[in-house]
């Protein structure tokens, strides 16, 4: 990796850990993204769709809730919408 402080490398490689289903060291790879920069609102949505995946639908909505939150205070209408549509998927 080339910059272990850069929050997209870190997001990225959480992607592919997705995609070949390494749950586990997906959500490392997206907790050190919120580590780095805690208004990085993908990496939340990120791990909602894990927890979801993988059955923890509390852990899940606590970070959808958070993103959610993040979103507001960035005033990012989108995802915050995006990350309430996969909130309401689960309730």
């Amino acid at each position: 990796m080339e910059d272990p402080n850069d929050p997209f490398l870190h997001y990225a490689l959480g992607l592919e850990l997705a995609k070949k289903k390494n749950y586990q060291e997906a959500m490392a790879s997206f907790l050190q993204t919120i580590k780095l920069d805690e208004n990085y609102l993908a990496a939340y949505y990120q791990l909602g769709i894990i927890y979801i995946e993988i059955d923890i639908v509390d852990v899940a909505r606590t970070y959808i809730q958070r993103g959610i939150d993040k979103a507001v205070q960035k005033k990012d209408l989108k995802t915050k919408a995006e990350l309430e549509e996969l909130l309401e998927g689960i309730e």
